[in-house]
């Protein structure tokens, strides 16, 4: 038998039941979800609702509370998963706005999401996070490159700079030098840097424009990046840009340069001098391993004739050694036969002498017998 309930046209939904005790809860009881707290006014002549199911079935009507229990337990499942993401939320849009105000985003409830809405959520945060941060790579992408696009042209505005600054430009020089040990060769050359140090009556265009790069470089992170990076910050390139333009352009370029050149070539003598001694200690000795040769020069086709004759008189009697030894083996293996033989010979002779022996003993034996038979006979006769 199965029970089938079929509620009444009058009586609430379940839906409906619970929409109107979560608006006004009543006590502390506990809700119900086939309760209400509306009053229901009994109805005169009530009729059965037309059903057009099975005829079969057995119909009975029964409280709700018995139907509760009994069909708690079941489960019905569905073809597709239902997404009840928006149940969780609570609806604001019936509270009014004040002009110039945005509508505030619905109130989560995340006690009432179950895990396949949390996961739905969580999936759709997940790809919105993902689309704002591909956004985000790009606006910085952009932002690297009009940074590059701006260095390009510091770099030529420094340029132009530095075209129109060079007559009005006065340059110091100041040479600092250590002081050499006094145990130290006197030829041997002293450390010296040079230091450069540049006075410009429109520097401050320059500084201005210096800050308000580094700005940039701060809000964009350029300028914390590591030593490893492509990526050069400006002020210290536009200065090392400086330096090379005022060492390049110094009255004493010409000077520095011929004074490098007097120390390359005395390098280069020095180390042609040291090779030239080389090459005569390695002719030198050349020239005395001759010398020694050419007392012996005449008679050396006569000893390099002896020597081979000698070789071959070596490889000859290497060869009739070896002819010995194989011959001193074989004797001692027929000596060793030969030795073998007499021990045989020996115990045949031995073997024969005692057979000899054996033979007269048993001739004698023959002998003695036909005496006897003989005395019997001449006895019986």
């Amino acid at each position: 038998m199965e029970w089938v309930y079929v509620p009444t046209s009058d009586e609430p939904t379940v839906y409906e039941a619970d929409a109107l005790s979560a608006e006004e809860p009543t006590g502390n009881a506990p809700l119900d979800i086939f309760s209400s707290s509306l009053p229901v006014e009994p109805v005169e002549n009530e009729e059965e609702p037309e059903y057009y199911g099975d005829e079969d079935i057995i119909e009975e009507r029964m409280p709700p509370a018995k139907a509760f229990e009994i069909f708690a337990a079941r489960m019905f499942p569905l073809r597709q998963p239902a997404d009840f993401s928006d149940s969780i939320y609570v609806d604001t849009n019936k509270v009014p706005l004040a002009k110039g105000r945005k509508r505030p985003m619905k109130q989560r409830l995340p006690a009432a999401e179950s895990r396949s809405q949390k996961l739905t959520r969580l999936r759709a945060e997940v790809d919105a996070l993902a689309a704002d941060c591909k956004g985000e790579q790009q606006r910085d992408d952009q932002l690297l490159t009009d940074l590059a696009a701006l260095r390009a042209g510091l770099n030529e505005i420094e340029q132009n700079l530095n075209s129109e600054l060079r007559p009005n430009r006065s340059v110091r020089i100041v040479r600092r030098s250590e002081l050499a040990e006094e145990n130290e060769d006197r030829d041997e050359r002293k450390n010296s840097w040079m230091t450069v140090e540049m006075v410009s009556p429109n520097v401050s265009v320059l500084q201005s424009l210096e800050k308000r790069v580094t700005a940039m470089e701060h809000a964009l992170g350029v300028a914390r990046l590591d030593e490893q990076s492509e990526v050069v910050p400006l002020a210290p390139l536009l200065e090392d840009v400086r330096t090379r333009l005022d060492l390049m352009c110094d009255e004493t370029l010409p000077g520095r340069l011929k004074k490098d050149a007097e120390d390359i070539a005395r390098i280069l003598q020095s180390q042609l001098q040291d090779q030239k001694g080389a090459d005569m200690v390695r002719m030198a000795s050349l020239l005395e391993k001759t010398e020694k040769w050419e007392a012996v020069a005449e008679s050396l086709p006569t000893v390099v004739q002896r020597l081979r004759c000698l070789k071959r008189v070596q490889d000859e009697a290497a060869h009739f050694m070896e002819g010995l030894s194989v011959l001193g083996k074989q004797l001692d293996a027929l000596q060793q036969r030969s030795d073998t033989n007499s021990l045989l010979v020996e115990s045949v002779q031995r073997k024969l002498e005692k057979n000899v022996e054996s033979v007269q003993s048993n001739i004698e034996v023959l002998q003695s017998r036909v005496c006897a038979m003989g005395e019997q006979q001449e006895q019986s006769s």
